[in-house]
Formats: C-alpha cells, structure tokens, sequence
C-alpha cells in the first residue's frame, strides 16, 4: 500500500512532462513487467528520469560550446555514458561519447609524483570511519610499508582504530615531515606514472579537439588530478567538465571550468540540503570493478580492474536494462529534449521525496545497498546504515554542532544516507527533518562562500 501511494505521487509529478510519465508507464506495463520488484518499479520512476534529464543538459551544453568528445569518468558516469550513447544515436548529436576507465586511486598514485609532500593533502582527507590503514591504502603503501611507517609515527597496534577529525589531522602532520612515508610514496608513484600517463595519452587526451568530461562531481578532483597530469606532458592544457553537481572547488580550481546541473558551489542551496551523493552512487554507477592500474598488452594499455564486481553489481546490471529500456521509451514518446529548468524542477520534486523523505519502503528497498566512501571500497556497508537511537542522536543539528565545538576531538559513527537510516530505525519520516536542518546550515555557509568567490571572479 505504502509502495503504490509513493509510486502514485511520483507519477503525478511526471505528468507535469507527459513524455516522461508516458515513458514510465510505458516500461511498468511492458512485456516481463508483472516480474518487477518493489525497487525496480522506484527506480524506473524515480531515477531513470533524473538521469535522463542530466545526460540531456550535459549534451545540450556540450554541444551549444563546440565540444566534439566527452568522456565519462568510470564509474558514475558509466549509466551517464549509455543514456547518451543511445540519445546521441536517436536524435543524430554528432558527439563521440568515450568511457574512461579511471579511479581517484589510479589517477592519484601517479599524481603523487608531481605533488611531492602536497600529495599528503589528499592521502589524508576526511572521510566515514577512516583509519590508519585506509590512509596507507590510498597512499598506495602494502601491509610492510604501512607497518613500518605506523611504527616511526607511534600508531603501531593502532591501525584499524576508527580516528577522530582531530587525529586525522594529527597523521597528517607527521605524514608530511616522514621520510619513510614520502619516499615510498614517491616510489610507488614513479611505478605508476608511465601507464597512467600512456592509457590517458591513448585515449586521446593529449589530442587537439575539443572534448569535455562528464561525471557525478561533488569536489572536482578528478578533473583536478587529470588536468594537472596532461599538462606534465602538454603544457596550458586546460580540461572542463558537466557534473551532476558540485558543492565545492578547492582555491586553485576554476569555477568556469566546472558546469554543474543541479546545485553549484553559489547555487541550489535547498537542492543540497535534501540531496545525499551517497545514495546517488549505489543507485548511478558501474557493475565492474574500481580501476586500481594499467598495463600493457599486445601494445595497448588496459585498465586493471580490482577482483570481482563492484559494488551492488547484480542490481545495476538491472538497473541498467530498466534505464535503457526507459530511455528508448522517452525517444518513441518525446523525440526531443528538455530545458534546464524544467529538468530541475522534476529532478529535485523526485529527489526530495526519494532523498530527504524516504519511505520505509524506499529505505529498506535502496538502504541496503551497499557504499564505500573511501578510494577504495574496503569495509563497505550499507548506505543507510543501521544506527542505535544513541548513534542517530548524534545526526541531530545540536549533536553535530558540539562535535564541532569539540575540535573534532569526537569519533562519530555516520550513515552515509542518515534520513534512511532514521527511516529504517522506525522513526516517523518526519524526523528526517534533524538531517535537512544539519546539511542546510552547513552548506548556507559555504553557499555564502561560493558566491563571494565568483563576486571576486567576475
């Protein structure tokens, strides 16, 4: 009953773009629909829109600026990557789509090598549950080195420890003056660099003709690390990229080069605060494994993938038939495109209801899914994690602010999903309301932010 009051309310807001609840409609009663599960159909309501309505503004855009490549970064922009295929095909859009098989771990162990002791910045970034052992795991380093290193540095027997914001920053200042720790770090960089530096070169990276990246977003870093790569081989070399969104760029990254759909670091401040990039991830991504390297085979790099499938591969490879079968609908039922604004009105009236108030069924349906925050994807869990009402307090605004006040002295157990979490717990969805709250007044200060740099850009 619960599932078919929310699959209804989805439906009367596609009705406001007849072709996409055409397309919907299309796909719910079709041949071997009887067989679709409770998630499936949420999804075809849900999700397949919202990235159609990315795939279609990233393709207007790119084209309106004379790109003639894009490149969809593995593995969120794999589903991206087959939605545009399939609409440059239909619809005649004379634009190369290319998948590029990269990691921020791939791209940043050779990246490493231009940065020298910087590299530290993002071997240490803040992440859910990060230990002295994922931090060596990003920096590339095997169990020995680790080993030797947590030795030098005093965290010998505590390498699993889940570390506080406060000793994070701690690690990382000792990281940054340990020899022991640059030099194989350095090592394992210069191992890496030529493979990355000739797959990307392969690729056509390196070639003159305009060409564009597309991607999830969030940070910009991937495009960062890429950039600051092909310009060691092709000085001035400057990459832009379409992302879903970005909530923020870091001093030395041009806001000009990033375009975003839905929020941007100056923009959208209530579409983040009801968005999760988390969830987004499970539900937008690649069945195949992360990227961990390159070699070369009979003259040609291929990516390393890691063992097995990625994560929740078994649904996205569901996930991707239903996203397919949605857009081949939309083209019988459209044959065109829609503007911006309206592709955002519908994304954000179906994202706040999936995102910021799930329902149980929806939590249950799409929280198990499992998520990793880190470069790699070790002790991943459940994207709505399941939380005591000790641990789901401590999502309360009041809660977060005095883990603030405590110089992120504190170690917090998160849910990378926290309004499913609150859902799966059995609170009343309208508890979710702590969660909004928190993420609003976090990102009205780096809204306020946004804007004063683009002030000073213009």
């Amino acid at each position: 009953m619960e599932e078919n009051r929310r699959l209804q309310s989805y439906r009367r807001i596609l009705r406001k773009n007849p072709p996409f609840e055409r397309a919907v409609r299309a796909v719910l009663s079709g041949e071997g629909s009887d067989a679709y599960s409770p998630e499936e159909k949420l999804y075809v309501s849900a999700c397949a829109p919202v990235l159609l309505c990315f795939v279609m503004w990233a393709l207007g855009e790119a084209r309106a600026a004379g790109i003639r490549r894009l490149y969809f970064l593995a593995r969120d922009g794999y589903p991206m990557y087959l939605a545009a295929r399939k609409l440059c095909a239909a619809w005649g859009v004379p634009i190369e789509c290319r998948y590029l098989y990269v990691s921020r771990y791939a791209v940043r162990r050779a990246e490493h090598l231009l940065l020298g002791r910087e590299c530290v910045r993002d071997i240490c970034a803040r992440g859910i549950d990060v230990t002295f052992e994922k931090v060596m795991r990003r920096a590339g380093l095997d169990g020995e080195e680790g080993s030797r290193v947590a030795a030098e540095l005093g965290f010998a027997g505590r390498e699993r420890e889940i570390l506080s914001y406060r000793e994070l920053d701690v690690l990382r200042e000792r990281l940054g003056g340990s020899g022991t720790f640059l030099d194989a770090v350095r090592q394992r960089a210069e191992q890496a660099y030529p493979a990355v530096m000739g797959y990307l070169e392969q690729e056509g990276m390196l070639e003159d003709i305009p060409y564009a990246l597309v991607d999830s977003g969030w940070v910009g870093t991937q495009q960062r690390s890429l950039q600051r790569l092909l310009s060691s081989k092709r000085k001035g070399i400057r990459l832009t990229g379409y992302y879903f969104g970005v909530y923020e760029l870091s001093e030395d990254m041009r806001a000009a080069e990033y375009h975003a759909y839905y929020f941007s670091p100056r923009s959208g401040l209530f579409r983040k605060a009801y968005f999760c990039n988390s969830l987004f991830e499970t539900l937008f991504s690649a069945p195949h494994g992360m990227t961990v390297g390159y070699e070369k085979q009979d003259g040609r790099y291929v990516p390393v993938l890691d063992a097995g499938e990625g994560l929740n591969a078994a649904c996205l490879k569901r996930y991707e038939e239903l996203l397919l079968r949605f857009a081949g609908e939309y083209v019988r039922e459209q044959g065109g495109g829609i503007s911006r604004r309206e592709g955002i009105r519908l994304t954000g009236r179906l994202l706040y209801r999936l995102m910021a108030r799930p329902t149980v069924c929806e939590a249950e349906a799409f929280g198990g899914h499992a998520f990793s925050d880190d470069v790699w994807e070790d002790g991943a869990g459940p994207v709505a994690a399941e939380l005591s009402a000790e641990e789901l307090r401590t999502a309360y605004f009041t809660a977060r602010v005095r883990v603030l006040l405590s110089g992120g002295r504190r170690v917090v157990r998160e849910s990378a999903w926290t309004e499913g979490s609150i859902v799966r717990a059995g609170r009343a969805a309208g508890g979710t309301w702590h969660a909004t709250f928190y993420k609003l007044a976090l990102y009205a200060r780096k809204h306020v932010q946004g804007r004063r740099r683009a002030k000073e850009e213009s």
